[in-house]
């Protein structure tokens, strides 16, 4: 039928995140929780929330947009109790270590509690949520190295969901 189709959002296209905190080698990382980032809009719905399970996927990929630039596309999948695809909502601290890079710890802060930022992260295609982060190291981690990874979600209702993988570099 003409008309009933939903335009689907494509989030690997969605503007990277920068880091909000960054740690060098030898000093304190960035906490894995933080509070809440920023205030949701008032104009804006708070998105739902029923994930229970955070995982980091393998589709999660470095890409080099540009000589100098590297982007973290990392894919979470986000589950209810019985493991289906859920949605969730709250604060989003994606903190990553990359041992040889310099600094060697970034913490990203997204925010996911209205219904319009929620979207802005979520794949409907693929039923799993995509967050783009674009570090600033000074020193690139050394070719085929692992960058560790921490998600972890302060919801709504006042749970917290963590989730930790690695991407190669």
């Amino acid at each position: 039928m003409l008309g009933c189709e939903k335009e689907l959002r494509d989030p690997s296209v969605t503007r990277p995140t920068q880091p909000s905190e960054t740690a060098g080698q030898g000093e304190q990382p960035p906490a894995a929780l933080q509070t809440i980032v920023t205030p949701a809009p008032v104009a804006d719905p708070l998105a739902e929330h029923r994930a229970t399970k955070l995982v980091l996927t393998g589709l999660s990929q470095i890409t080099r947009p540009a000589p100098g630039v590297a982007i973290i596309d990392l894919r979470f999948d986000a589950l209810d109790d019985a493991g289906l695809p859920a949605r969730m909502a709250g604060d989003l601290r994606v903190v990553i270590r990359a041992p040889s890079a310099e600094p060697e710890h970034s913490a990203f802060d997204i925010p996911l509690q209205t219904v319009k930022q929620q979207a802005k992260h979520f794949d409907e295609t693929l039923l799993m949520y995509v967050v783009r982060l674009e570090p600033r190291f000074t020193r690139e981690p050394a070719v085929g190295s692992q960058i560790e990874v921490t998600a972890t979600l302060a919801s709504h209702d006042g749970s917290v969901i963590e989730s930790t993988g690695s991407v190669a570099w």
